[in-house]
């Protein structure tokens, strides 16, 4: 494990941040500069995600947070009194964690995501223990509770299930299989000390389910009219109350647990913890709404919760000694900006300090050759965007903008395709930085391919749905009116995954999948060809049988429709309608993943087609459709994105990494 601790870490890290990105690792090749030059991280930021405080054993309050990191996720330990940063810690092999908790014995568990294990930090020792996957075919763990004595239990996905984990006994099954069979997230979990555990399922139903753990038995909680709803995404036990938060709505429903009936709902802001642990002073909780603490009473849930203080996106809460001993504890509150603040609730007095933790690199999502000269890139979960300028060398970072899942030049602007909620954000790169929204589209996601015809002044956006839904819409913006509609289920059950305007038409290529939490019904990606003029649709064919996704869609060299068919090119004939040619040029393995995206074509003035596929950068002979593997990326690589600069160069990503060939 890799262990930094103390001051000279942080300002190795800082520096590092800092440094040229055309300063980073040239590559030589028998003693000549290689062709491809690694530019470096190009978008920082801070995520903070799974997080639990804890004391050591002086007694000392500390803070336990996971900062989404390249080439792994680190552990941040800090004073929870001061904010400064006692130790970091390696999570070998995962992307980030959603997941913390305390156990009783004081003992920090960390379920991380991309890799489903969980992780064990004891204060004062020097490294993180890895326990390893609960379940093997198990790649997320959702959230974590702590138990009786050293206990902990937890919740996975792809398979919706739901473990114990204690020193002694390892891993235990305690569902008996998945919580709910066909249900792929146990998102959200609760332990009593009755010896109950509650798991919010999703997300194509939502289910509160209660499981006795003496006899084995479950029961849904979840009244029928809360169905039309995704998942139950958050959960918390205070005395003899379960609160449930439904996410999309978040909106929360508290039961009486000993009669399991619904007592009364509120609203909630944020999707990590629910609400405190029980005030020590009258027995309240609180929780974030709107910028707002509330307080709310269980013990009478028939009165409306009250305003008490400002706060937003709140990752955890607990009760510490922040004031003088004789004044009582402090609700502490740890929010997703990276800042402890404390409410007293004898004198409202709030108080306000940051965690030391220096940006860390983000993946890069999505990329572009802008308007300006720049590649412009988004991105991932973190979200923000950042414009790389070839002839400076220089990066320029910009914030408060979402996971951008793809970016269309238009003229002098630039179209964000926005990750939650099909939304469609416009900027004008000759202006500031201040993306307008064009709004969202109804039951979409990721709006993750765009394709601009001309002839009708219309941007059209491919879409994956939400979670839960088969069947992605096609999104249509008027350019002249920037007014955004789309059309529903435009492929039944299949969703649109890329987008080429060819002479007035619009071609299309599908994806099997639908949103995270449902399974694909159909076995083959379709390729369409829409007229934009007349709307409607002129024909719709499987291109390569067996093939779930259709991307990488170009106008060939030879007039043909070139796409990418999972690893099979193939030639369209857009006047016969019928495909030309095919040959396989990758085995792509979608097996453990959504296949959402899959290639991308360009064609470069030297007369080589370049392409992206399976984590594989190549060219290819237009003439005899031969492949030449140029790089593996190595990191985690979400975009499928490549873009040729004006003077020829070539760009794509690997993970963080912005990389720059030059044929």
């Amino acid at each position: 494990m890799n262990i930094f601790s103390g001051i000279k870490p942080l300002l190795s890290l800082l520096l590092m941040a800092a440094m040229p990105a055309l300063a980073l690792f040239a590559e030589e090749k028998a003693g000549k500069p290689s062709p491809f030059v690694n530019l470096g991280a190009q978008l920082t930021s801070r995520t903070f995600q799974g997080s639990a405080f804890t004391r050591d054993a002086a007694g000392h309050q500390l803070l336990c947070t996971v900062v989404r990191s390249q080439p792994c996720a680190k552990l941040v330990v800090a004073d929870a009194l001061s904010g400064d940063v006692i130790g970091t810690y390696s999570l070998e092999g995962a992307n980030g964690a959603w997941g913390a908790v305390t156990a009783k014995d004081g003992s920090v568990y960390i379920g991380t995501e991309n890799n489903g294990k969980v992780f064990r930090f004891v204060p004062g020792e020097k490294a993180v223990r890895d326990l390893g996957r609960p379940f093997p075919e198990e790649t997320f763990v959702w959230d974590l509770t702590a138990g009786k004595g050293d206990e902990i239990y937890g919740g996975t996905y792809p398979n919706g299930r739901a473990f114990r984990y204690s020193p002694s006994k390892g891993f235990e099954d305690v569902a008996n299989g998945p919580v709910v069979p066909g249900q792929q997230y146990a998102r959200s979990i609760a332990y009593a000390d009755d010896h109950k555990l509650y798991v919010g399922i999703g997300t194509s139903t939502p289910h509160l389910v209660e499981i006795d753990l003496n006899t084995g038995a479950k029961t849904d909680m979840l009244p029928a009219q809360y169905l039309k709803s995704q998942s139950v995404y958050t959960l918390s036990v205070v005395g003899d109350r379960v609160f449930g938060m439904l996410a999309p709505d978040q909106l929360v429903l508290v039961f009486d647990r000993k009669t399991r009936k619904l007592e009364t709902t509120f609203k909630k802001s944020g999707l990590y913890q629910l609400v405190s642990p029980a005030s020590p002073y009258d027995g309240r909780v609180y929780y974030c709404e709107g910028g707002k603490l509330m307080a709310f009473d269980p013990a009478q849930p028939e009165k409306a919760p009250a305003s008490v203080g400002a706060v937003t996106n709140v990752l955890t809460m607990t009760w510490l000694q922040v004031e003088p001993k004789d004044a009582g504890l402090s609700l502490a509150i740890y929010n997703m900006d990276g800042r402890v603040i404390t409410y007293h609730p004898p004198t409202g007095k709030m108080k306000t300090w940051a965690v030391n933790v220096p940006e860390q690199p983000s993946v890069i999502q999505s990329l572009v050759l802008g308007p300006d000269g720049r590649l412009w890139m988004g991105g991932y979960l973190s979200g923000g965007a950042a414009a790389f300028d070839p002839q400076t060398g220089k990066t320029e970072q910009f914030r408060n903008l979402s996971q951008a899942e793809h970016i269309e030049a238009v003229g002098d602007r630039l179209f964000f395709g926005i990750y939650p909620r099909g939304r469609l954000f416009v900027q004008e790169t000759a202006k500031p930085w201040r993306p307008k929204s064009l709004g969202q589209m109804e039951d979409q996601s990721r709006p993750i391919a765009m394709a601009v015809v001309p002839e009708v002044g219309k941007l059209y956006i491919g879409n994956i749905p939400e979670y839960g839904i088969l069947g992605g819409a096609l999104g249509v913006c008027d350019l002249a009116t920037d007014k955004l509609t789309w059309l529903p289920k435009f492929v039944e059950k299949q969703s649109v995954a890329s987008l080429l305007a060819v002479d007035g038409l619009l071609v299309g290529g599908t994806t099997v999948a639908g949103g995270l939490g449902i399974e694909p019904t159909e076995k083959e990606g379709k390729l369409f060809v829409f007229d934009p003029k007349a709307g409607q649709k002129l024909c719709e064919l499987i291109p390569v049988p067996g093939k779930m996704i259709v991307s990488g869609l170009m106008r060939g060299p030879d007039g043909l429709i070139w796409g990418v068919a999972a690893g099979t090119l193939f030639g369209f004939d857009l006047k016969s309608r019928e495909v030309k040619f095919t040959k396989e040029i990758m085995q792509p393995d979608f097996t453990k993943q959504a296949a959402w995206q899959d290639a991308a074509l360009a064609i470069h003035p030297n007369k080589l087609i370049y392409g992206f596929e399976e984590g594989c950068f190549f060219s290819l002979d237009p003439a005899t459709k031969a492949v030449t593997i140029l790089r593996k990326t190595v990191k985690q690589t979400h975009t499928r994105s490549l873009a040729i600069d004006r003077a020829g160069r070539v760009y794509f990503s690997d993970g963080p990494e912005l990389w720059q060939y030059t044929p």
